[in-house]
C-alpha cells in the first residue's frame, strides 16, 4: 500500500463492466478533491495488470460487474500487493464490501 502523507490525495483505481456504474462512479470520485482517480477499466485481466503496476492506496470493484470474477481480483491484487484496500460495491444488493491484507512486516 502507498503510505501517503496527511493530506494527499489518496490513489484509486475503478474497476467496472457496467457503464452506467462506472461512468457515474468515475465522475463521482473525480469530483473528489482527495482522491486522485489514476485509472479505469472494464475488462478484468487488464485491470489487474495495470493495478499491480500501480501503487494505489484503494481499487473500487463493481462485484456485479466484470462476470462476477470479485474473488480472482481479490486473490490477484491482495497477493501482489498486500494493504491494498479493495472495495466492493453492488448496485443489486445495494451493499458495499471492504477487503484489506495487511502487509507482512
Amino acid at each position: 500500500m502507498v503510505h501517503t502523507a496527511v493530506g494527499a490525495r489518496k490513489r484509486v483505481f475503478l474497476v467496472s463492466g457496467s457503464t452506467l456504474f462506472g461512468r457515474g462512479l468515475e465522475n463521482l470520485l473525480r469530483e473528489e478533491p482527495r482522491l486522485d482517480l489514476v485509472g479505469c477499466e472494464s475488462d478484468v485481466q487488464l485491470a489487474i495488470q495495470r493495478i499491480i503496476e500501480l501503487r494505489l492506496d484503494a481499487v473500487i470493484f463493481d462485484e456485479d460487474g466484470p462476470d462476477g470474477r470479485l474473488r480472482e481480483v481479490l486473490t490477484s491484487i491482495l497477493g501482489r500487493r498486500p494493504g491494498t484496500r479493495v472495495i466492493g460495491a453492488s448496485t443489486c444488493t445495494k451493499a458495499a464490501s471492504v477487503f484489506i491484507v495487511a502487509s507482512a512486516r
